[in-house]
């Protein structure tokens, strides 16, 4: 959680942010940020200028569908990963649910429009490593690719995993097919190949963000020989 904190925005504005803000802050696409009339905003009769326009970093390589817009917060993918739950009031009352089910497509959460986070919970159990790493255009920039891992390791076998891609998908994109490789195995050189591209049979990139399959897979890798 501190690697994460430590690459997003500046001090001056981190401490100026909140947490929930950033969990539930809109999408970084440049179309919708730029008032053009595409799906988001103009509703089913207009386009996603990413498909045929400029898709190379804030857009989706896996699950996208009419808007190609990820979810941009690197808390979420981080904290989908250490498994964190949510706690939500509204006028209907109080609730909780997995990080995972705060999201329902790029920058949207499930969130009525009344509902306030108030507190994130996080498991704490003894024994386990944790990593995010992320690629940015610059110092502060939200991720262009990411990816966090909780391991539970014993005498150097993985036991069990969490691993969690940001900025490819439209929500936060756990990935049990890597996952599935790493629970049994030693984070050996032959394991975390494996586990780097198991992933990328789920990928349709667009014509221009091709690039960040190649990208995740060797973010993965770099993460995964660091957590040995």
């Amino acid at each position: 959680l501190r690697e994460a904190l430590a690459t997003i925005a500046t001090p001056q504005i981190r401490e100026m942010a909140t947490v929930a803000g950033n969990l539930c802050q809109a999408k970084r696409c440049w179309f919708y940020r730029n008032g053009f009339d595409c799906y988001k905003r103009g509703g089913s009769s207009c386009p996603c200028y990413a498909v045929l326009g400029d898709s190379r970093f804030y857009h989706a390589v896996v699950d996208a569908h009419r808007c190609q817009a990820v979810t941009p917060s690197d808390l979420a993918t981080v904290l989908t990963a250490l498994d964190a739950t949510v706690h939500v009031t509204g006028p209907q009352g109080s609730r909780t649910m997995p990080i995972a089910k705060l999201y329902k497509g790029p920058g949207e959460t499930t969130l009525a429009p009344s509902d306030v986070v108030t507190a994130i919970d996080l498991p704490a159990p003894a024994g386990r490593r944790s990593r995010f790493e992320k690629i940015r255009l610059w110092e502060g920039d939200f991720a262009v690719v990411s990816v966090a891992a909780d391991l539970d390791l014993t005498d150097g076998v993985v036991t069990e995993a969490r691993v969690v891609l940001g900025a490819v998908a439209p929500v936060p994109l756990r990935v049990p097919a890597v996952e599935a490789i790493l629970v049994g195995r030693r984070l050996d050189d032959a394991t975390i190949e494996r586990a780097a591209e198991a992933w990328t049979g789920q990928a349709h990139p667009l014509a221009r963000n091709e690039w960040k399959v190649d990208a995740a897979c060797g973010l993965l890798a770099r993460m995964l020989e660091a957590m040995r």
